[in-house]
């Protein structure tokens, strides 16, 4: 195919929204610095033609006031994949790279909205068609949108191509940036903290070396999760990083990863099991939200939130804030973060006044789907525990022990003694509801060996089950002295 458009070029990095679209295609082709449409009629094929006539036609469309930010985009991208028809790389890697916010560009922004799979095919369509530092951000943008869709092992296969890429041009920024890739995959997607610790450490080196406070800022912060997952869990050692991501943040005025670092510290307090200083950390966070504004991030915040709620024993809010998210991280189609928030709204309900543990199976079982597929081992643990608990209390007794079980065999597997604790406190709870002597003395036996194994006051998680264990076994035992023949007994 010939390329008529070889002289088409983005004469600025001119935001679009400063583009008035209301007015002649003509006009709008010259304030983007393309070809009037005489010069490209005169030595354009049909197949050209036709493309151009298209771009034109899309550079007048104007999004109604309450169209859907995709809607508000919709012509820039349908530019892009004509420019891309006729192969004018240069000018459809320009136009997906002006700047539509203060500071992000169109792709980038795409991202933020949670249009992961629009990204894709932008990256995918310009990959290898202009240089290889170019190349290095195709990539990275690619392995981050497919670890957003939850498909890691893609995601690691994008990131290990571009660091081995950045390594040959010894393109130093593309080579921290590929290596903080690798860690967000490993961390988030499969919870692999030490593999995730190796490359954040080894960014953070690159991002010191070169003097790029931005991905040191992110790199500190990307630490200050890994170690927030890593067990023996070292919140203060995670507190640490986050504190100092916080600093560089403020220091270089960054919202994006001052809001990742507030959120850190924020996640630290709650799984210390503090969570009103957990809740003046998100209110923090909340407080530059319009600044910083990503359905991703403020999914988490959310859930952090409702995390608190439960902490507080406001199970309401809890429920709340969890429905929240959930409604808005469908709308992204983020089946990862879909899946924590179902988890966590499960756990809501097994707390709240009028159990209903019909319908936390029901999140845990939808939880449970995705986070097997994935392969995140902890997590699918944790929901196994739940799904345990939740058996227990319906008296549905085999099928508790079974999964708790199933939860002891990750734990012994990972060597996560918070999760063999938590599984042999579901157990314990299993035995208990069965009743009779016998099945109380077990379960106490178990949840004895539960907190030495992992001591109620080191995490949220353990102090949770210490609370449901004291509030079981107060029930069951006035459930006992009510009874008629006890009253008897003791003259009642």
């Amino acid at each position: 195919m010939t390329n008529n458009f070889n002289k088409v070029e983005l004469k600025t990095q001119q935001p679009l929204e400063t583009i008035d679209f209301t007015q002649s295609g003509e006009l709008v082709l010259s304030q983007l610095g393309i070809k009037s449409a005489t010069s490209l009629l005169a030595d354009s094929s049909p197949w050209e033609f036709a493309h151009y006539m298209a771009i034109k036609n899309w550079l007048m469309y104007k999004p109604k006031l309450n169209a859907s930010n995709l809607e508000q985009v919709k012509h820039y991208l349908k530019v892009f994949h004509h420019l891309c028809e006729v192969e004018a790389w240069e000018t459809a890697c320009k136009l997906i790279r002006l700047t539509i916010t203060n500071t992000k560009e169109l792709h980038e922004q795409l991202g933020i909205w949670g249009y992961h799979n629009e990204q894709i095919e932008i990256y995918s369509r310009l990959l290898t068609k202009l240089n290889l530092d170019l190349d290095c951000l195709w990539l990275d943008g690619l392995g981050t949108a497919y670890s957003y869709l939850g498909k890691a092992q893609i995601a690691i296969d994008y990131h290990e191509k571009q660091l081995e890429i950045a390594r040959k041009i010894n393109n130093r920024k593309a080579e921290a940036q590929a290596h903080g890739g690798l860690g967000w995959v490993y961390a988030y997607c499969l919870e692999k903290a030490k593999e995730a610790i190796t490359h954040y450490k080894e960014q953070l080196k690159i991002s010191r070396e070169i003097d790029n406070r931005k991905i040191e800022g992110k790199s500190l912060h990307g630490l200050g999760y890994s170690y927030n997952i890593l067990p023996p869990y070292n919140y203060q050692l995670s507190m640490k990083y986050h504190v100092d991501a916080l600093t560089v943040a403020q220091e270089i005025s960054d919202k994006d990863i001052e809001y990742d670092a507030l959120g850190g510290i924020a996640a630290n307090y709650i799984n210390m099991g503090e969570p009103y200083k957990g809740i003046e950390y998100i209110r923090l966070q909340l407080k530059i939200i319009n600044t910083s504004y990503n359905h991703y991030k403020y999914c988490n915040t959310l859930r952090n939130l409702g995390t608190s709620y439960i902490l507080l024993n406001d199970y309401q809010n809890a429920i709340n804030s969890f429905e929240e998210a959930l409604n808005l991280v469908r709308k992204i189609n983020n089946k990862q973060q879909e899946a924590d928030i179902l988890a966590s709204l499960g756990t809501a309900y097994i707390y709240i006044s009028k159990k209903d543990y019909k319908e936390a199976i029901n999140c845990f079982q939808l939880a449970l789907i995705t986070n097997s597929e994935i392969g995140k081992k902890s997590s699918v643990g944790i929901i196994l525990i739940n799904l345990s608990y939740c058996h227990g209390c319906l008296k549905d007794h085999q099928r508790a022990i079974y999964k708790s079980k199933q939860a002891m065999e990750i734990a012994d597997e990972t060597g996560d003694q918070q999760l063999k604790a938590l599984a042999l406190a579901t157990l314990a709870n299993s035995y208990w509801h069965q009743g009779y002597i016998w099945g109380h003395t077990w379960g106490l036996l178990l949840i004895i060996r539960s907190m030495l194994i992992f001591p109620p006051w080191k995490s949220s998680n353990t102090k949770l089950t210490l609370k449901i264990t004291v509030r079981t076994i107060s029930k069951t035992l006035k459930q006992v002295f009510s009874q008629n023949w006890l009253k008897k007994f003791w003259g009642g």
